[in-house]
């Protein structure tokens, strides 16, 4: 019998052993799969918490953002408000200026004035500057040059004036000359 208990001892062994072995094959494979899990939850923590970075980044960039942008605002307000009181003011200031002339003048608005003289212009007429101011403007005219047009005008002015008219003319072409030269 005792050959039998040995052996049946040794068919449990084996038994207990390849059960055993399965069982640390079984956990071994589990435990393979749960490293290769923590790796990939490590990486998305990893991609994650770089996200979260940037995140927190860009949120702190916007209320920076956010607090210029306030501060503008309130600025660009304070203006606006500056400038509505000083319009108002303006305004307040032109009708009271409005109210005293109209009391200074007396209605003087409302009253029809007739045409008064305030100065007289006489213009000497000689043939000689008739013909000089005649021949520029057609030089003018022909030429399509305002420079000389505008010489004429000059030559015409000086003529009215009374004084030596050769003299000035003179003058006004030696400068038109210079400018053309220069």
């Amino acid at each position: 019998k005792q050959g039998g208990a040995e052996t049946e001892a040794q068919f449990n062994f084996e038994m207990l052993k390849q059960s055993l072995t399965d069982e640390l094959k079984t956990e071994n494979k589990e435990l393979a799969n749960a490293r290769s899990k923590l790796a990939a939850n490590k990486e998305t923590l990893s991609s994650t918490n770089g996200d979260l970075a940037e995140t927190n980044k860009d949120a702190s960039a916007d209320s920076a953002s956010l607090r210029q942008l306030q501060t503008d605002c309130m600025q660009t307000a304070s203006d606006h408000e500056v400038s509505v009181k000083d319009r108002s003011d303006e305004l307040k200031a032109l009708a009271e200026a409005r109210r005293v002339i109209q009391e200074a003048t007396g209605g003087a608005t409302s009253k029809a004035y007739g045409l008064v003289q305030v100065g007289v212009t006489t213009r000497v007429s000689s043939p000689g500057i008739d013909s000089v101011v005649s021949s520029v403007r057609q030089l003018g005219r022909n030429s399509d040059d305002v420079a000389v047009a505008l010489l004429a005008s000059k030559i015409s002015s000086v003529a009215v004036s009374g004084d030596d008219v050769f003299a000035k003319v003179k003058g006004l072409i030696r400068d038109m000359i210079q400018k053309i030269s220069e």
